[in-house]
């Protein structure tokens, strides 16, 4: 009850509230929303396609699928200024009210019938919602179980447990995420082919290829046409490779029916001469060897049945997208299978219509195109199968009916459906029919199963590739690093005041400087000993690191887990990406000292060293009874570990980087609160206060009681484990400040015009940054060589900017 109260019932003062007899959702400011009749089947798709999206973010996108979103969208538009605006409004989640109202005039742009009917809709949601975070299946069932016996009553006067902002935020960026990769034509194509990769798309039939395609296969002539066309003659192959369809059991050519027309010296056992019978076994044996038994040849009936081969083509929902190139390329299979082209009577595909059937032509390239092209949506097959059962009661029985029906597998958990299939079966099996059932999953898995009047039975499993018609796709590196600022700005040139740790640093002998994890979690490079770090990633995950270099010179870190039974972690930095390393289960999950060492990870404990592959990731060979020196030398040969000695001297970094010196390096902080005053930017850590020169690029610390201004707190905005902690304070009406976790403050116009300030958060010394003037430093150690140089008219820039930033907006 709780759940559902949560998904359910709107927040006070939200955007759309139940109506006072629960048949619909309204608006706040007057108007019918979405019916609960209408609503109710769109979200019972939805669970059973992937579970609920919020509900909200569902009744948005309705929204603008109607007809009066131009009149409804500006008293929405001024509901979201009023609620979101002044709190919710970053630079780094973008204008969310902008960017949400161009996202559903995207939507309400849209042809009227991809937005109209209830199909059309099931279709939208299934795009937009595809690749959002949803209900878990469980949570999404038991939700849509309770409304369907209470109704939108049973959350009447429920609170759920966000409020009007939180909620907003969470429909908004759903909106958001489920249409970031669309465009009015993008959605619209999607909509209409269902393909995931818009790479496949075909437009319509090249008129220039017809003619020199006469006589050639159909299949070879759609392979050259690429495209929808190409992917699915790719799997009608797969199909006729896969799919064994002997000939029918009865068939009058093997019925024992007829007189004898003549003997001969070859057939079956079972029309040998009774005359061969009266030898003896090694006699017999050597006459069937030698092709001198004697046969009886049966006499052919006069008059043959033909047999009819029919494929019905399920269209309904469950078989939209790629599933939709896989159904229409099985039943292309089915209609050019040998096994099929050896009768006369040839084969007959319909597809399923709303309300009648459609014949497909699937010996033509155009007809192929046109039923790649068709959008009827159902959803479910049952009114195609019922007319089917209707046809076969009042169908004469001329042939022998061969029938197959291709649908999507979760149809079959269906008791409407599986009553009529039985029910198709039991009349074809009357008349001597048989009757194929053909079930495509997730992923391309394929399931033929026989049925008949007394049950069915499995008789095929495959499964269909998907790179036949997907193009292969790069894998993804396991954790990708973070360029420094890929958060907050494109590019950034700062050097952080972070040193490396003791134990993961790999020195350049020619610079001093090198590759390292700081004391602070972060994979940084530093261009020469004593400098500042340029940051790579801003946090390594585990508790502990190690870091160390392979045979090839690329870099492996270790890191232990934070949550104890985890497993240690094993990384290798390629390029611009961390991969991950999987490995076997090592004895304990925290590591004394690790290393890299023939072609190995070596984890040492106290009494005990494992390698491990970095190829394959299995264990290798163990070292025990031996204590361990804290930082030991190991080696290992693909075989043996040994332990050389212990590797205790002196560390570079300890000579090279000050560590907690005030004086001569300069030290990070994080503010709690922010004022501008008179162009003076302070920011307030605790008892101390932190005053910006932008003439000298110098932080200076006073007492907070000798501030004065306006002091703004900051106000959390986002963030999670591994990404940094932005927080969002508005300066003036001019001016807003984001500062995040990793020590940067951006100083940028309110209207987003994209010249912010970047300030590093380091006192004394300090850096600043802009996309046009460059990096200003006076502190050599915190920048790179070519840069940082400031010049009087950037640093004039920079005063005047805060200046004006700090004037009151003039009333009215």
């Amino acid at each position: 009850m709780l759940r559902t109260v949560h998904y359910a019932a709107p927040p006070p003062s939200y955007f759309w509230i139940w109506s006072s007899d629960h048949a619909a959702a309204e608006w706040i400011f007057e108007g019918t929303l979405a019916l609960w009749q209408e609503l109710h089947p769109l979200l019972v798709f939805l669970d059973e396609e992937k579970g609920l999206p919020p509900l909200g973010a569902v009744l948005l996108v309705l929204a603008a699928c109607r007809d009066d979103w131009s009149t409804r969208s500006e008293n929405l538009g001024l509901w979201l200024e009023s609620i979101v605006r002044d709190e919710f409004l970053t630079r780094l989640e973008g204008d969310l009210v902008t960017g949400l109202m161009a996202a559903l005039l995207t939507v309400h742009r849209l042809p009227k019938m991809l937005r109209g009917s209830l199909q059309a809709k099931c279709l939208l949601l299934s795009v937009i919602f595809e690749n959002v975070p949803r209900l878990a299946r469980e949570a999404s069932s038991e939700v849509m179980d309770e409304l369907r016996l209470g109704g939108p009553g049973m959350v009447a006067g429920k609170l759920p447990d966000l409020d009007n902002k939180a909620r907003f935020l969470r429909d908004a960026k759903a909106v958001l995420t489920g249409l970031a990769e669309h465009d009015e034509r993008s959605l619209e194509s999607r909509i209409h082919t269902g393909l995931d990769h818009p790479d496949l798309l075909g437009a319509k039939l090249p008129e220039e290829i017809r003619p020199r395609d006469e006589g050639r296969p159909l299949l070879e002539v759609l392979d050259s046409l690429g495209g929808e066309r190409g992917a699915a003659a790719a799997i009608a192959r797969q199909a006729i490779a896969m799919i064994n369809l002997p000939g029918r059991v009865g068939s009058p050519h093997d019925l024992p029916v007829g007189g004898i027309s003549d003997i001969t010296n070859r057939g079956t056992i079972d029309r040998l001469l009774p005359g061969e019978l009266a030898w003896d076994d090694l006699v017999l044996a050597a006459r069937l060897v030698h092709n001198e038994a004697l046969y009886f040849r049966r006499e052919v009936p006069p008059s043959d049945i033909r047999v009819r081969h029919v494929v019905l083509l399920d269209r309904s929902l469950r078989l939209w997208g790629q599933a939709r190139v896989f159904s229409l390329g099985v039943a292309l299979g089915l209609a050019h299978h040998p096994s099929f082209q050896k009768d006369t009577g040839g084969i007959e595909v319909f597809g399923a219509g709303i309300t009648e059937d459609e014949p497909l032509d699937l010996q033509t390239p155009e007809g192929v195109h046109m039923a790649l092209q068709a959008l009827v949506p159902l959803f479910d097959p049952t009114g195609f199968l019922g007319r089917w059962r209707e046809r076969l009661d009042t169908q004469e029985i001329t042939t022998a009916d061969d029938f197959a029906f291709i649908t999507a597998a979760e149809h079959l958990e269906s008791p409407d459906c599986r009553m009529l299939l039985g029910e198709i079966a039991h009349r074809l099996a009357t008349r001597g029919g048989i009757f194929r059932v053909i079930t495509l999953a997730r992923g391309g898995a394929l399931e033929i199963q026989l049925w008949s009047g007394s049950g069915n039975r499995t008789v095929f499993r495959g499964m269909l590739e998907e790179q036949a018609i997907v193009p292969q796709q790069p894998e993804k590196a396991a954790i990708p690093l973070r360029k420094p600022w890929s958060m907050l700005t494109s590019a950034s040139p700062f050097l952080f005041p972070i040193t490396p740790s003791h134990r993961a640093f790999i020195e350049d002998p020619e610079t001093g400087g090198g590759l390292g994890i700081s004391t602070d979690k972060r994979l940084a490079r530093w261009p020469k000993a004593g400098w500042g770090g340029e940051e790579i990633s801003p946090l390594v995950p585990g508790r502990d690191q190690w870091l160390a270099q392979d045979e090839n010179g690329d870099p492996i870190i270790v890191v232990s887990p934070v949550t104890p039974g985890e497993r240690v972690g094993v990384y290798r930095l390629a390029g611009n990406a961390l991969e991950q390393v999987p490995i076997a289960k090592p004895s304990h999950s925290y590591p004394r000292f690790a290393t890299v060492a023939g072609g190995a990870v070596l984890l040492c404990y106290t009494n005990l060293v494992e390698a491990f592959s970095l190829a394959t990731g299995h264990r290798l060979a163990e070292l025990r009874g031996r204590s361990v020196p804290p930082k030991p030398l190991l080696s290992f040969d693909g075989q043996r570990i040994s332990i050389l000695g212990s590797g205790a001297a002196e560390n570079p970094v300890s000579t090279n980087w000050s560590h907690g010196d005030r004086s001569s390096w300069p030290a990070m902080f994080s503010p709690d609160a922010i004022s501008l005053h008179d162009g003076v930017l302070r920011l307030h850590c605790g008892s101390e206060c932190h005053n910006f020169d932008p003439g000298k690029l110098h932080f200076s610390v006073h007492p907070v009681f000798m501030s004065s201004g306006l002091i703004i707190p900051f106000a959390t905005v986002g963030g999670s484990s591994d990404q940094p902690m932005k927080r969002l304070a508005r300066l003036s009406s001019k001016v807003t400040a984001l500062h995040d976790s990793r020590g940067v403050l951006e100083i940028y116009d309110a209207n987003g015009a994209g010249d912010a300030w970047h300030v590093l958060l380091a006192s004394p010394a300090t850096s600043v940054w802009h996309s046009r003037w460059g990096l200003l430093s006076f502190e050599a150690r915190l920048r790179q060589p070519s840069q940082g140089n400031p010049t009087p008219e950037t640093l004039d820039t920079l005063t005047q900017f805060l200046k004006s930033a700090a004037k009151p907006p003039i009333l009215a």
